[in-house]
């Protein structure tokens, strides 16, 4: 008897046929001092929160059953991290993928690109006949999105690869993928990092792939590009010469960490839109990742101090001034110190009498003159 599926009836079934690669491999090196001791998936956002946590939290909400981490640049307290979290129970199948644990094509060991990394730990997804769907995340953008939509989409389209896209400001989108769309929202052109894009709809770096088509094509480019394999650069413009490609429009708030800029400006954002800090801290609370949430110290403010529209980190002692500002764990902030629309991470000493204005101040360091800009930010 002919059996009619309907999409809700798929998107259960499927939805435990999905696996998921996140990739928290990259330097970071735009960020300047603030990848200095630590990779760029562990850099805290709104004093609390790492960077990957954000990718790994909307995973869990999806009830994600098969989920890799592919790790690489000073990776050490970044798996170390992974494995203190709940991770291991609360995803059936969970694995740190660091470099070394296997030989690519040309014979070495370490990942070259972001689609090298994934051909290299293909057989994690393909051996496992369950898989039918990859979903290939990001451990450096800010957003709350719930899969279930994405996938929905991409199984009604019946898609071989849908790409989740965003609006942003034409200057954001010259340092990303940027799609050129008509009036029926049909693709017409991408190009990866254009100096003048003709469109501002991004790629969010948001994949989700039928398994084996991300298989065939790996296999087809390895052949030209090796380990220089990138998902921008070479994947996605070769899905959309071979294979069906369709667009998912993501509304809401999202942000690609890639620069001290883009970085400060997170921050001052999330301060602004705190109903999003408090909607993701309750969804957090669910799965309590970030174990620092239940090993909080309190923080000190002096009689004087005055603190306006910011967020201060754990067990620090502020007898300054902070507005519009984001402070980390382990602050110190002397007298007489005036710090406006500035990020301070984690156990900062800033001298009594400082003046810090439009800064971002990295982990570790002292601060005993006044650093204020009024055009650009600056990062000490």
């Amino acid at each position: 008897m002919l059996r009619f599926v309907g999409i809700e009836e798929m998107l259960r079934e499927y939805k435990e046929r999905i696996g998921c690669f996140i990739l928290a491999g990259g330097e970071g090196s735009r960020l300047g001092n603030l990848t200095r001791n630590t990779c760029k998936p562990l850099i805290k956002v709104c004093s609390h929160y790492h960077l990957i946590d954000f990718s790994l939290i909307n995973c869990l909400h999806f009830n994600i059953t098969k989920l890799a981490v592919i790790v690489q640049y000073e990776s050490i307290d970044l798996i170390n991290y992974l494995f203190e979290s709940n991770l291991n129970s609360l995803v059936a199948n969970f694995k740190v993928m660091p470099p070394g644990t296997k030989q690519s094509s040309d014979g070495d060991f370490a990942y070259k690109n972001t689609a090298h990394s994934v051909k290299v730990n293909m057989d994690y997804m393909v051996d496992d006949d369950n898989i039918r769907d990859i979903l290939i995340l990001s451990a450096d953008h800010v957003y709350s999105m719930d899969y279930d939509f994405f996938y929905r989409h991409h199984l009604e389209m019946d898609n071989d690869l849908t790409v989740s896209v965003s609006q942003v400001s034409l200057e954001e989108a010259s340092r990303l993928g940027v799609f050129t769309l008509d009036e029926e929202d049909n693709i017409i052109d991408f190009k990866e990092k254009p100096e003048n894009p003709k469109s501002n709809y991004v790629s969010m770096g948001i994949y989700l792939f039928k398994k084996d088509k991300l298989k065939e094509a790996l296999i087809e480019l390895e052949k030209s590009f090796g380990a220089d394999l990138d998902f921008g650069e070479h994947v996605l413009p070769y899905f959309l010469e071979n294979y069906k490609v369709g667009l998912y429009k993501f509304k809401w708030y999202w942000l690609d960490v890639g620069t001290v800029y883009s970085f400060w400006k997170l921050n001052m954002s999330l301060l602004d839109h705190p109903t999003f800090i408090k909607d993701f801290f309750e969804l957090d609370k669910r799965f309590k990742i970030n174990k620092d949430i239940n090993n909080s110290s309190p923080s000190f403010f002096g009689e004087n101090s005055n603190i306006k529209s910011s967020i201060i980190g754990k067990n620090s002692f502020v007898l300054g001034n902070v507005n519009h500002s984001m402070i980390g764990d382990g602050v110190v902030i002397e007298e007489d110190v005036d710090i406006l629309n500035s990020v301070v991470m984690d156990n900062c000493l800033i001298k009594k009498g400082t003046k810090i204005k439009n800064a971002v101040i990295s982990q570790d360091t002292v601060v005993e003159e006044d650093i204020i800009s009024d055009d650009e930010i600056i990062c000490k």
